[in-house]
């Protein structure tokens, strides 16, 4: 049992290497883009605001999913810092 909790505080502990945040950055930047541009498309090819307000927001939801939680994917390079332990 405590290696499962081990294993589900790993993963919901928060952290992301450098690598991680980098591939966060690119990929909310150009999802974001990506789903403007549709937006604005649907909204133009309807004639209607309410399209291309649902599109954005609903490419917004997706984009902050996929891009806020810690997913072990954005983990896989972690920095390893060398402390030195001090003897008393």
């Amino acid at each position: 049992m405590e290696a499962i909790m081990e294993r589900v505080y790993t993963i919901v502990d928060g952290f992301i290497d450098f690598e991680g945040q980098k591939m966060v950055e690119q990929i909310s930047t150009y999802g974001l883009i990506a789903f403007g541009f549709l937006s604005f498309l649907v909204g133009f090819v309807f004639q209607d605001l309410v399209y291309t307000l649902y599109v954005m927001g609903a490419g917004t939801v997706l984009t902050i999913l996929v891009t806020v939680p810690p997913w072990p994917v954005f983990n896989k390079n972690p920095q390893r810092f060398h402390v030195e332990e001090k003897e008393e």
